[in-house]
Parts: structure tokens; sequence; C-alpha cells
């Protein structure tokens, strides 16, 4: 059900309004200033895109991605007990609406995700409230979580290439190069659990059926046997998009189409806006403490624009 709203064919009415919208965010940018793009560029633009998706108001923009953060809070640092709670009451409000708009969309279907979900095709099993309140909570971490830390590490590789703005607005190959080896670098999912679903071996070491394992997809995306040089930033290698970052084969990531969507229109839109995006007190940078989702904490940087 969720595959069918991420074919390329499905996600081709999104690419226009995902382009308006980074289009508005780069216009907006002041010259000569130091702004933090995550939160004028690379934050908006996932949230408002998977909120489109889903048919969500736009009413919910912020809650989105507070209802996002709280869901990963756990993945990372110790909570307090304040923010545990915090969390929680977070959670169950995310809860309580994504019901309330599950119920809608059976009454008053419409043509966004939602009533695909609640709506099964003959022979499916149509899923229960708690599935679906589970479904779209993933659905909404994949879909902003991802895209914002890989856009943001982008930025921040960008920032080691003079004039590479004005090639990103003239040279679409190029940009899409760029998107690619950002993503591998940034491996924003650092990895996911599996089960081995037979004895096998790896690496001279037996992994027996059933073990539980966590595969390193940024470790993956950084084999020097299959990537030349593999630390480096190099938008222009052969197999750019040979990594392992959006997982591989039955459990790619559903929402990897709309991902490369965001990044393209992003970096179209800036490249069209600005000629430089410097970042600021590089040593200062922070990455947030989760083990499984990696990305800047903030990335300040002096606008020059056109």
């Amino acid at each position: 059900m969720v595959n069918r709203a991420f074919t390329v064919r499905s996600l081709t009415w999104m690419e226009p309004l995902v382009d308006e919208v980074a289009d508005t965010l780069a216009a907006a940018l002041p010259n000569d200033e130091v702004v933090d793009i995550m939160e004028a560029v690379t934050i908006p633009l996932p949230v408002w895109a998977i909120m489109r998706i889903l048919g969500l108001d736009d009413k919910y923009r912020d809650d989105l991605r507070r209802w996002s953060d709280s869901s990963n809070a756990s993945l990372g640092g110790k909570l307090t007990a304040d923010r545990w709670i915090e969390t929680e009451r977070d959670v169950l409000e995310y809860q309580q609406v994504i019901c309330r708009e599950l119920d809608d969309r059976r009454e008053h279907p419409r043509d966004d995700l939602l009533s695909t979900l609640v709506q099964a095709e003959p022979g499916e099993t149509p899923l229960t409230n708690a599935e679906l309140v589970w479904l779209v909570r993933e659905l909404i971490v994949a879909g902003n979580e991802t895209t914002i830390r890989a856009l943001a590490d982008i930025i921040l590789n960008l920032d080691t290439m003079p004039g590479v703005w004005d090639r990103l607005r003239d040279d679409e190959q190029f940009r899409r190069g760029v998107v690619e080896e950002g993503i591998r670098l940034a491996a924003p999912v650092m990895g996911l659990w599996r089960k081995a679903t037979c004895d096998t071996e790896i690496g001279g070491v037996m992994i027996p059926a059933d073990s539980t394992l966590f595969l390193a997809f940024s470790s993956a995306n950084r084999d020097d046997s299959v990537f030349e040089d593999p630390d480096a930033f190099d938008p222009l290698r052969q197999n750019v998009r040979e990594h392992l970052a959006f997982g591989h084969g039955i459990h790619v990531c559903v929402g990897a189409g709309l991902a490369r969507i965001e990044a393209m229109s992003a970096l179209r839109a800036l490249a069209d806006n600005v000629s430089a995006l410097e970042v600021v007190d590089r040593d200062a940078l922070r990455y947030g403490p989760s083990y499984g989702l990696r990305g800047l904490m903030g990335l300040p940087v002096r606008v020059r624009r056109r």
C-alpha cells in the first residue's frame, strides 16, 4: 500500500510543488548575513513535502517536526525525566491527531497517502488503527529526518569547493552527482537491525540463523574496495550511485525517490539565488548524539546572494 504512493509516477505531481517551496525558501535568504541554513531551508522543505503526501493540514507543520523529534529522542543521549514526559505527551498528541485524520479519510477519502492506507485493495487485509498510527509515524520520521540531515551535510561539503554554486546552477548532471555523493557520505541512517534467515559466514565470522544484526550502511558506503578514496567528497566518481544509504533489495527505502527530488530541488533553488554559502566556524559544528540517525544540530552559514 505504501509503495503505491511512492512510485515515480505517483511522485510526478510532487516535483513542481517541491520546486515552488524550495524557490520560496531560497529567495527569502538575506544577503551577507549569517543564518542557520537548516532552520531556513533543510528542515522546512522535507517537513512540508511529507505533510502534503500524507494530506495533513499546514497547521500541523510545527507539530509534525516536534512529533518527529520526540519519536527519535531516545535514540541517543540520556533523557531527563522531564524530557521523557514531554516526549510521551508529544507521541500521545500525535496518536490522537492521526487517529482523527484516519477516521476522516475512511468517511471522506482524498487524493493522499492517508486515504490510500485506510482503503485496502481486493485481497489485502486492512491495517488496524494501531498499525496505521505506527506506520505513519515511521513515514513522518523517515520522510523528513533523513533529508534534513543529508542536505545539511551536502551544503557543508560544498563549502570546500570554490565556485561550486555556479556549476550547480548550470549543470543538472553535476547536481545529481552532488546529491548521490552527499547521501553516500552523510549516510543519515547509520544502519538498521536485521535478522539472519539462515546460518552464514561473513568475514570469517559465523552468524547463526535468527541472529540479530546491525547493518552499518555508513561503513558500507566507505568501503575502499568499492569506492576509490572513499572519505573524499567526489561528485564525479563513476559509481556515485552504488551506495547503500537507502538500503537495498526488498528493504530499499520507499521514499528514496522523494528524497532525491527534495535534494535536487533544494540545490537548484539555492544555486539560482546564491553564489556561496560560507560555513561559519566549522570547528564549532556539532552532530546529534543518536547512534541511528546521524546529522548536524545546526549549520550557520554566511549567505552571498547573486
